[in-house]
């Protein structure tokens, strides 16, 4: 498994440790579990994400 998730973490230009959070927040987004948004501040770091939503 960490190999797998090591090739996809080169894939995507990150560490595992950044995939592995990457892939945390995605499910939680996902499965609803992440707190309403208090600022747009949060996203201007990871303009990536407004898009996929």
């Amino acid at each position: 498994m960490l190999s797998a998730l090591q090739r996809w973490a080169e894939d995507e230009f990150r560490s595992v440790n950044g995939q592995i959070e990457y892939l945390l927040h995605d499910a939680l987004r996902k499965a609803g579990r992440l707190p309403a948004k208090q600022s747009d501040d949060t996203n201007a770091a990871n303009p990536a994400d407004e898009q996929a939503e």
